[in-house]
């Protein structure tokens, strides 16, 4: 009952808003154009949600577009500094890299793409793209899209939360190198991207990024060396200028190192603490290419990538008589993941009233672990145990999926977007994925958009076949769990009336089948992966910014996720429930200009929870950042993150951290 009238309530809260919102918007605006818009990607101009260019005004889903501009007047270091000053994504920071949430989900229930490609990487729960983001070469990056809501209708599993795709930067004819350097708290960061220019028909990018993660920032997080190498050409057929191939490598390789102190067993703490060293070797390598071209009617895409991530850990436990002398080797692992996919697509637009796209992908996945499979060294008890030498385990996973979506025009005031996927799984079988988005102006200023979709994500190789110890843990995979699957929907009213705007979202998401470790039940001390319950999570998005004055802009925006067990009626873990943001940016429109960013964000009711222990947490964030063109050739950033030194040791939380980053445009 209790929780049934806060929903009601912050409903009401809705209901008023939008009624006080309608009598203040009362000049109208352009109405949407029926034809996709050509050319270069502008803000205005997103992709992932519906796999063509559209203006994000029109498509049904929530939509949030970051630029280079964007990222440049932040002074990003790496892309998790970006994702700090972000709405609508929560962050948290721990040794596994930084999770990702978007509408109450976890990081594996988002989609994480590269110019629409899937990134192999880490595939459990716990560890899922936390660590993708560190890997990224942010020098490349020219537009970042967030897609909050399920997309698997048209991506499959993965997206029952959400898409964040990053878009690289493209070849153009005109030449130029642009070379960064950052430093702060937490980092050291040197990169250069070069644009070659044309050469006849041929048009190449390089692009380079070495990142020193430093050790004395936090205690929790690796720290070492990580460089990225990307080279990128384009060939336009001579006699058929609207076709074109696009070639991609991209090479990642890091040496990280993490100190840590650990119960010597965590099933007897009283046996007490020892001091561990980690060693961490990884490379990473991606190879893309793709055929596109476009007609009168038809825009259509032919590729084929593949991408690989070798992984090798090391262990080391100091002995009890130097305790920080790490000489002796306690376990190591090794672990490789390869995702290759051969994937295509065409759209045919149909008059004025349709954009049909038909697509298909054909996707292996594949894994090649000490972690998985039947181990080489085991306990008493069966279990497997730390070794330095391990037998590796191998498997393998297909799925091939069609889909199809159209955008249709009812009328000038109505649009749909329908879609349907149908996917097979080898391990799982058949699934069909339906998804119905709709726009509707209701006035040329106001706008009423709704979803409603299924979504699936399928078991994982770690979750089906993991065989690991960890400081006393073991933790085994399921052959026999069931996919996940999500019945989402949500409605929203946007309003825009010149430079200001409100967008007010009602968002419910059902997940059955949820896969996590089963803690209540441990079996030897061996936690298993089990479908152990289903997840509700409902939740408020309200967005309002302003032009404020010539040189001022303001946007503000709360959230409210009430994410709980659906059968145990307790809140998730690691959510908060409540996070209300500001953001304040000044723009003196000079010629060489001067731009000032302050971010403020307070979370409240942040759950946390380890070892069974759950903690609420409640804190504010403030952010300040200045950049300055001094002229067409320099720019510089200096800025402050947790002005104010909030300090949470258990969120990873440590107090002010700080930036500068200068950039060269030779």
């Amino acid at each position: 009952m209790l929780q049934q009238k806060r929903i009601i309530a912050r409903l009401a809260i809705l209901s008023t808003l939008s009624v006080l919102a309608t009598s203040t918007f009362t000049t109208s605006v352009q109405a949407s154009m029926p034809h996709p818009p050509s050319g270069a990607l502008t803000k205005d101009i997103v992709i992932t949600a519906t796999k063509t260019k559209e203006n994000i005004r029109l498509v049904s889903q929530s939509v949030e577009v970051i630029t280079a501009k964007d990222i440049e007047k932040l002074g990003a270091t790496n892309v998790t500094d970006i994702f700090a000053y972000t709405f609508g994504v929560d962050t948290s920071r721990s040794n596994h890299g930084t999770a990702l949430q978007i509408r109450g989900l976890s990081s594996s229930h988002t989609l994480f793409l590269i110019d629409g490609e899937r990134i192999s990487g880490e595939d459990t729960p716990q560890l899922a793209n936390t660590k993708v983001l560190q890997r990224i070469n942010i020098s490349e990056i020219d537009r970042i899209e967030i897609v909050r809501g399920t997309g698997s209708s048209l991506y499959g599993s993965d997206a029952i939360g959400g898409i964040i795709n990053i878009i690289t930067k493209q070849s153009n004819q005109k030449s130029k190198t642009i070379l960064s350097y950052g430093a702060g708290t937490k980092r050291t960061m040197s990169s250069l991207h070069t644009n070659f220019g044309t050469t006849g028909t041929f048009l190449c990018t390089l692009d380079w990024h070495v990142e020193n993660q430093l050790k004395a920032n936090n205690p929790a997080e690796a720290s070492g060396i990580r460089r990225n190498y990307c080279l990128k050409g384009s060939y336009h057929l001579p006699h058929h200028k609207n076709q074109q191939f696009d070639l991609s490598l991209w090479r990642m390789e890091s040496a990280l190192t993490l100190n840590s102190r650990t119960f010597k067993d965590i099933r007897y703490p009283h046996k007490g603490f020892i001091n561990t060293k980690q060693l961490f070797d990884n490379s990473q390598n991606s190879l893309s290419i793709r055929f596109s071209g476009k007609t009168n009617n038809n825009e259509y895409v032919l590729r084929a990538y593949t991408n690989t991530l070798h992984k090798h850990q090391r262990d080391f436990a100091a002995s009890p008589q130097a305790p920080n002398n790490f000489k002796v080797l306690q376990d190591t692992d090794t672990s490789t993941y390869t995702t290759s996919v051969l994937e295509g697509k065409n759209t045919t637009f149909i008059g004025d009233n349709h954009n049909l796209t038909i697509g298909f992908e054909v996707k292996k996945q594949f894994q090649k672990s000490t972690r998985i499979g039947n181990p080489q060294t085991v306990s008493s008890v069966g279990m497997p145990t730390a070794a330095l030498k391990k037998a590796e385990n191998e498997f393998t996973n297909f799925s091939h999926a069609l889909y199809v979506e159209d955008i249709y025009k009812i009328s000038d005031q109505l649009w749909l977007f329908p879609s349907l996927r149908y996917e097979h799984n080898h391990n799982f079988g058949n699934v069909i994925i339906p998804k119905l988005g709709l726009t509707y102006n209701v006035t040329p200023m106001w706008k009423i958009k709704a979803n409603v979709g299924k979504g699936f994500k399928a078991p994982t190789v770690s979750e089906l076949h993991m065989n690991f110890f960890h400081h006393g843990f073991y933790l085994l995979g399921n052959p026999d769990l069931k996919p996940e699957y999500s019945i989402s929907y949500d409605i929203s009213l946007e309003g825009q009336n010149g430079t200001s705007f409100i967008k007010m979202t009602y968002f419910n998401n059902h997940i059955s089948n949820l896969i996590d470790f089963d803690f209540s039940h441990p079996i030897k001390n061996a936690y298993k992966y089990q479908n152990i319950n289903a997840a509700q999570i409902n939740g408020i998005e309200i967005e309002i910014g302003t032009k404020i004055s010539e040189h001022w802009t303001g946007k503000l925006q709360y959230n409210w996720n009430d994410a709980i067990d659906a059968k145990s009626k307790h809140r998730l873990h690691n959510r908060a429930e409540e996070v209300a943001s500001i953001l304040i940016q000044y723009h003196d429109h000079h010629k060489n200009p001067f731009h000032i960013t302050l971010m403020g964000r307070y979370t409240k009711n942040y759950l946390y929870a380890i070892h069974q222990n759950n903690k609420l947490y409640s804190y504010p964030q403030f952010n300040i950042g200045m950049h300055k063109t001094w002229n067409n050739r320099f720019s510089l950033y200096a800025g402050i993150d947790n002005l104010f030194q909030t300090k949470l040791t258990d969120l990873s939380i440590l107090g002010r951290e700080y930036r500068v980053n200068a950039t060269w445009k030779l």
